[in-house]
């Protein structure tokens, strides 16, 4: 398991998966409940992917909506 410390400097991230396939992930620290009821001590993620295609391009995401 990786120490707070450490994944806090990894808030943010963009990679590779395969040619045309993208992963960007954020952490968004600040956000301590899930559903009113679940602690998130760490806090929580979010992932999209990006893909390529012959002739465009789509975004994959789920935010959060805020308040």
């Amino acid at each position: 398991m990786l120490e707070n410390k450490k994944t806090r400097k990894d808030s943010m991230r963009a990679m590779v998966i395969k040619a045309g396939v993208g992963m960007i992930r954020a952490v968004d620290w600040e956000r301590r409940l899930f559903d009113s009821i679940i602690p998130l001590p760490y806090g929580t993620g979010y992932i999209a992917y990006l893909v390529e295609g012959k002739d465009k391009v789509a975004l994959l995401e789920a935010v959060d909506p805020g308040d």
